[in-house]
C-alpha cells in the first residue's frame, strides 16, 4: 500500500522517478518499492514522503469514506442532487485526512461525473486531465471500470461520440469485477445506447436500451425506464419500423403524463410528431410538435429551435409558404440567441426550397457545405435527404451523370441507418 501511494503523490506531484529518488536512493529502488516488489527501509520510506510531503503510515479515520464514496455516487444516479450536494459538502471535510490513492481517484472520478451533470466543464477539465496522467497507476478493476466509464461520459459531453463509445468499451470490459449497485449497470447500458443514438446506429441503440430496460423495470426505476422507451422508438423511426416507435413512445408517454414529467413530455411529443412526419402525415406531426412547444415554452426551451424548424419544414410540405416562413423566421431568431450549426445549416436549404431559388449558388451549398458537414457527422439520414435533393437539382437541370452519382450517394447512406 505504501508504495501505491508513493507512486500516486509522487505523479500527482509531476515529479518523475529520478527526481523523486534522488538523493535518497537508487531509480531501480524506488521503483521496487513503488511496484511493491522490496522490502522498503523504513529510512527510505520516511525520507521518500517527507519529499512528498505525506505521512508514510496513513491515518485511520472513524468513518468509512468509501462507502460514503459510493453513496455520493448513487445520489448522483439517482438524479437526487440537492442529497448529493449535501452529502458532498461531509465528504470534502475529510479529504485533509485521506492518503489512500484508490479513495482519492474514486473521489475525483465521481466529482468529474457531479461536475458534468452541472454543466461545470470548466472545473471538470483539469480532473480530467489529472486522472489521465494517473491511469498507468490503476491496477484495481472497479477503479478502471469509473475511470473509461467517467471518460466516457466526458468525451459525451463535449459530443465527441466515437471517442465515448471507444472508452464505455473499454469499461464493459472490468464490468464484471466491480461491484455496481443495478441501476448503475442500467445506467452504463443506457450511457452506452445514448452515445451510439447520436451517431445513429440504430441496431446498437436498440442492443444496449433493451437491456438497460430489463434492469430499470425490474428495478422500479420508471423514469429510467421511460428515457429508455425515447431512445427506443427514435431507434425504430430511424429504421422506418413506426408502429414500433409509436409503441415505444406511447409507453414512455404513459410515465410522462401519471408523473407529470415536463422534463419527458416536451420530447415525447416532439418525437411522435416526428413519426408522423416521416410518414408523410404533416397535419397530425404538426399537431404533436404543438404539443411539444406548449410544454417546452413552460419549461425547457433550450432547443425549442428544433421543433419550430420542424414546423416550419411540415408547412412547406402542406405548400402553406407564407406560415412556414413565420416559423422559419422564428428558427433564425433562436439562432442568433443560441448558434448551432446544424441547424443553420437546415435554415438555409429550406430557405432556398421556400423561395424556390434552385440556382448555382444552391448546388454549391448542398455539395461544398451541408453534404459535407453530415457524411463528417455521421448523420447518414440528412445525407440523404440533401444527396436526393441535390440529385432532383441535377435531373431537373438535365445534369444526368451527376443526377445518379447523388441518388446514388441517397440510396447507399439511406441503407446506413435504415
Amino acid at each position: 500500500m505504501i508504495g501505491q501511494r508513493i507512486r500516486y503523490y509522487r505523479k500527482t506531484k509531476g515529479l518523475t522517478q529520478e527526481e523523486l529518488a534522488r538523493g535518497i536512493c537508487s531509480v531501480s529502488y524506488l521503483s521496487k518499492i513503488e511496484n511493491g516488489d522490496a522490502k522498503s527501509s523504513e529510512d527510505v520510506i520516511e525520507l521518500l514522503c517527507e519529499r512528498l510531503g505525506i505521512s508514510p503510515t496513513e491515518e485511520q479515520l472513524d468513518v468509512n469514506i468509501l462507502g460514503l464514496l459510493n453513496e455520493w455516487n448513487y445520489l448522483i444516479i439517482l438524479r437526487k442532487y440537492e442529497e448529493a450536494e449535501e452529502l458532498h459538502s461531509k465528504i470534502k471535510k475529510y479529504l485533509p485526512f485521506i492518503e489512500d490513492p484508490l479513495l482519492l481517484t474514486r473521489y475525483d472520478l465521481f466529482l468529474i461525473r457531479f461536475y458534468l451533470i452541472k454543466n461545470n466543464l470548466d472545473e471538470a477539465k483539469p480532473l480530467i486531465r489529472k486522472i489521465s496522467k494517473l491511469q498507468e497507476t490503476y491496477q484495481d478493476p472497479s477503479i478502471n471500470f469509473y475511470y473509461y466509464f467517467i471518460k466516457g461520459f466526458y468525451y459525451y459531453y463535449v459530443k465527441e461520440y466515437s471517442e465515448a463509445i471507444i472508452h464505455f468499451e473499454k469499461a464493459e470490459g472490468n464490468l464484471q469485477q466491480t461491484p455496481l449497485n443495478q441501476v448503475e449497470v442500467g445506467v452504463f447500458y443506457y450511457s452506452i445506447a445514448l452515445s451510439h443514438s447520436y451517431l445513429f446506429h440504430s441496431t446498437s441503440v436498440m442492443t444496449y436500451a433493451y437491456k438497460a430496460l430489463e434492469i430499470f423495470d425490474r428495478e422500479y426505476n420508471f423514469s429510467r425506464s421511460s428515457d429508455c422507451q425515447i431512445l427506443l422508438g427514435i431507434a425504430n423511426r430511424r429504421i422506418k419500423s413506426y408502429s414500433q416507435a409509436e409503441y415505444h413512445f406511447n409507453q414512455a408517454l404513459k410515465f410522462a403524463e401519471s408523473f407529470n414529467d415536463n422534463r419527458s413530455l416536451g420530447m415525447i411529443y416532439h418525437n411522435i410528431g416526428f413519426v408522423y412526419s416521416n410518414k408523410g402525415q404533416p397535419e397530425t406531426a404538426i399537431q404533436y410538435y404543438m404539443k411539444s412547444l406548449s410544454i417546452k415554452d413552460k419549461y425547457d426551451n433550450s432547443n425549442v429551435y428544433i421543433t419550430y424548424y420542424l414546423i416550419a419544414k411540415e408547412h412547406l410540405n402542406l405548400d402553406e409558404l407564407e406560415l412556414s416562413r413565420q416559423w422559419l423566421d422564428k428558427v433564425k431568431k433562436q439562432l442568433k440567441v443560441k448558434n448551432n450549426e446544424e441547424y443553420e445549416i437546415h435554415a438555409k436549404i429550406l430557405e432556398y426550397r421556400l423561395e424556390d431559388d434552385f440556382n448555382k449558388e444552391f448546388e454549391v451549398y448542398l455539395k461544398k457545405v451541408a453534404i459535407p458537414y453530415f457524411q463528417n457527422k455521421n448523420i447518414f439520414e440528412h445525407v440523404s435527404e440533401y444527396s436526393s435533393l441535390l440529385a432532383d437539382y441535377y435531373y431537373n437541370n438535365s445534369q444526368y451523370k451527376s443526377s445518379s452519382e447523388y441518388y446514388k450517394l441517397a440510396l447507399i447512406t439511406n441503407k446506413k441507418f435504415t
